[in-house]
């Protein structure tokens, strides 16, 4: 019994029919499978480094040394009943920030500063100084926004002495429509 690819011992050469897989054949398409899989890593890896950072905190360790302080200080805010109301008016480009106390009294003369900017994005951020311009009801000028989410960090002082800590803070997204 012969074979079709005997060897040259028989004095016959071998034959290969057309379409008959090759170690070339085999070889190609391997490099291209993985040349292909290599190519869509590469383009999700360079992707993903120029849009998240990945740094959820500027300094996470330090942040999770004071977690318990931040626990107290969220326990001291909440026992002072203090409600707050916030509005933005892109057209004159105003924050406007209401704190009333547990009885429903506007809280004058305290000290309020903050920021507004993107979440994902320290590139937009304002720094936002509040005046009150009526009992319990201060205001910040600040620039333009484009459409789109912001988030804003503000906290209130008892009064503008340096050594005053705050005693309320407030976190709130706002959306400024197109």
């Amino acid at each position: 019994m012969t074979s079709r690819f005997a060897n040259d011992m028989h004095g016959t050469t071998p034959t290969r029919t057309a379409g008959e897989i090759q170690g070339w054949h085999v070889l190609t398409a391997l490099l291209a499978f993985f040349g292909t899989i290599v190519a869509v890593n590469a383009i999700f890896i360079v992707t993903a480094i120029e849009t998240n950072t990945g740094l959820v905190a500027v300094e996470p360790y330090r942040k999770g040394l004071h977690y318990n302080d931040r626990i107290a200080f969220d326990a001291r805010q909440s026992a002072l009943g203090w409600r707050h109301a916030m509005t933005l008016d892109p057209t004159s480009g105003n924050l406007t920030l209401s704190v009333d106390d547990k009885a429903g009294t506007p809280k004058s003369g305290l000290a309020v500063t903050g920021t507004i900017g993107r979440p994902a994005t320290n590139a937009e951020d304002q720094a936002l100084s509040f005046s009150e311009v009526s009992p319990g009801q201060y205001v910040a000028a600040i620039r333009a926004l484009e459409p789109g989410g912001y988030i804003t960090m503000i906290e209130v002082a008892p009064s503008a002495a340096e050594d005053q800590k705050p005693v309320f803070r407030v976190k709130e997204r706002l959306w400024v429509k197109p």
